[in-house]
């Protein structure tokens, strides 16, 4: 009897070893809990950003005169212009900036999440403008672009800036052309001043020229060139066009 005790207890003890020990192994129902902000394509433990993509401005449209407006009531040397640009994907919200270029007076700073807005501006002058997209990852602005506003004649019209400016290399002589339209709402006969930069340094100018173009300038290939162009008519009213960068 005493022996069937002993047997009975030492397989009692067993067990119990037995039932303790598969809670030890590590291997064993286990389970791993997922981190949140792992998903997909993600192994840094970051959530995924998605930043404003790029997008293009489209009206007015640049270094052009602006034909298209709206008449502002009780105001005639005003007018309501519709700006318009791309969407940008993922963006929240857009801001227009509009300067105007003598000056350099911010005339409109304005959030929209429209891809147009109105801004009433006066007639005759110089503006730049650009758009910024943005969300909370991020933002994109746009390149900047300049019109000028179509005028009203009252006596002598100052000239609209040169525009639509073209550069053409020669690479076999190391030569530049430049060509530029201008207009002038009195229809006036115009000269033109030019003056070129080569890395922010001033390399040649002429002043007085009768036609719209100016040929056979000495130039360094890979050089950084930009160019001002002064409009003058005939009583000597004249309007500057922001500087082109030109890289080649």
């Amino acid at each position: 009897m005493k022996t069937l005790l002993n047997i009975m207890t030492t397989i009692s003890l067993i067990v119990v070893f037995i039932s303790c020990s598969s809670g030890d192994d590590g291997d064993t129902n286990t389970s791993t809990i997922p981190n949140p902000t792992q998903g997909p394509g993600n192994n840094s433990g970051n959530p995924t950003t998605t930043p404003p993509d790029s997008f293009t401005l489209i009206f007015p449209k640049n270094s052009e005169i602006c034909q298209t407006g709206t008449a502002v009531a009780n105001a005639p040397q005003r007018i309501l212009i519709n700006f318009k640009w791309a969407v940008s994907s993922n963006a929240d919200y857009y801001e227009l900036s509009v300067v105007e270029s003598e000056s350099y007076n911010e005339v409109a700073n304005l959030r929209t999440t429209s891809t147009n807005q109105e801004v009433e501006i006066d007639k005759g002058k110089l503006y730049q403008w650009s758009v910024k997209s943005a969300n909370d990852d991020g933002e994109f602005t746009s390149s900047q672009w300049s019109f000028y506003s179509i005028g009203e004649a009252v006596g002598n019209f100052v000239p609209y800036p040169a525009y639509n400016i073209q550069f053409e290399f020669d690479s076999l002589n190391d030569l530049l052309s430049i060509q530029w339209e201008a207009s002038d709402e009195d229809g006036d006969f115009l000269n033109f001043d030019i003056v070129l930069y080569e890395n922010d340094i001033q390399i040649f100018n002429q002043t007085d020229l009768t036609v719209n173009t100016s040929s056979n300038i000495p130039v360094t290939i890979g050089a950084h060139y930009y160019t001002t162009i002064t409009v003058k008519d005939k009583i000597a009213a004249t309007s500057k066009t922001s500087p082109t960068v030109i890289y080649q």
